[in-house]
């Protein structure tokens, strides 16, 4: 009986790894598909904050996620919006890998890789398109107070750019009317206060608030989330508001700077180059488990307000592979027997890993029955 633990372990790793490679094969072949089949459409959408998984002892998360945003305006005042030069219209396809690593429950590594196709087009027919490695990101957070139903952290997260923007001397050479641009091509550092409240066994609630300074004299800014979930075990149903605020203290001269230039061969889209830009956004998303390993991510965004901001909608598609497992300290407890007792029954009646349960030894049918279920060995 003592060989079939490790029987069971091993064939439990190899199937641990074939379906890691099944998930890394179907990622680059759907990756593929989206990056060179038919064009699509999808674009840099305000703040972005760790993914504050549920904290375990040990974990590791691997995804992927593609996003479908469109923008044909922008917001120039709170719900006002006006539209992009020549009626352009701007569609970004994001193609996001994510990775993180959770080594104890206080603390998180992780990171956001992006490849982006984006293109822009006007009713002149002038257009442009542009694909290629996006805006990267790594995050860490760490966990100061963590107790059963509320916790509260801090992170670090920093953005920056796997690509280079033209100069308008650039596009006036190209003889292009519209240029497509990938984003604002600067690094972003950004410190953050995170927390979260389990109001019930079934509610929970996230709530983020930090800075970010912002190199390339563009303007600081206040990114804020707030979050409310419905959670089962198998049904992760969240609603998400997030955004920014600017401090309004770019250092930009648009009247003697070419950026202006080259914003309006991006039809003026404030998804890139924008000036002193604050935004809100809902951003209702499900997460289905299909197995304790797997799930499913459904994530639709609509910007409801803002200021030199983009309007957009986005809908995301994607899935994760995880890997968790929890350390749990089983305290032995004892109780008196009588001296007289008779030791030679195989079993010591004074210890027991639980008051009203008896240790016991593995029935082989229920791994048969079972194999991905936990069973410890007590040895007699």
């Amino acid at each position: 009986m003592d060989q079939l633990v490790p029987n069971r372990v091993k064939t439990q790793a190899q199937r641990s790894k074939r379906q890691l490679l099944w998930l890394l094969f179907w990622m680059l072949v759907l990756s593929s598909f989206l990056l060179f089949g038919r064009q699509l459409h999808a674009a840099q959408s305000g703040a972005v904050f760790p993914s504050h998984r549920f904290p375990t002892d040990e974990s590791f998360h691997l995804g992927y996620n593609y996003g479908f945003l469109s923008s044909s305006s922008n917001f120039v005042g709170s719900r006002t919006t006006e539209p992009l030069l020549g009626s352009s219209r701007l569609h970004v396809a994001q193609h996001q890998f994510s990775v993180e690593f959770q080594p104890t429950r206080q603390l998180s590594l992780g990171a956001f890789l992006s490849v982006d196709q984006i293109s822009i087009d006007d009713k002149a027919g002038n257009g442009g398109a542009d694909m290629g490695p996006g805006d990267q990101r790594v995050f860490s957070e760490f966990r100061f107070f963590d107790e059963p139903g509320k916790s509260a952290g801090v992170a670090f997260m920093l953005k920056f750019p796997g690509y280079k923007n033209p100069t308008a001397e650039e596009i006036q050479k190209s003889g292009q009317v519209r240029e497509a641009l990938r984003g604002d091509a600067q690094t972003d550092v950004s410190a953050l206060l995170t927390s979260e409240l389990w109001f019930t066994p079934m509610i929970r609630s996230r709530f983020d608030v930090g800075y970010t300074y912002r190199t390339e004299r563009f303007s600081g800014e206040i990114p804020f989330f707030l979050s409310f979930a419905y959670v089962l075990p198998e049904f992760d149903i969240e609603v998400r508001f997030k955004g920014n605020a600017s401090q309004n203290n770019d250092t930009f001269n648009k009247s003697k700077s070419d950026i202006s230039n080259v914003q309006n061969a991006f039809g003026a889209s404030q998804y890139a180059l924008s000036s002193n830009p604050w935004t809100l956004i809902i951003e209702p998303a499900i997460q289905y488990w299909t197995s304790p390993r797997f799930a499913l991510d459904l994530t639709y965004s609509k910007s409801l307000m803002g200021n030199e901001s983009p309007n957009y909608y986005r809908f995301s598609l994607g899935f994760t592979y995880r890997w968790a497992q929890t350390k749990v300290q089983r305290t032995k407890t004892y109780k008196e027997v009588n001296i007289e007792t008779d030791q030679d029954s195989g079993k010591f009646q004074g210890e027991s890993q639980d008051k009203n349960e008896e240790p016991r030894a593995i029935d082989p049918r229920r791994i048969e029955e079972d194999p991905d279920e936990e069973f410890f060995l007590e040895q007699n």
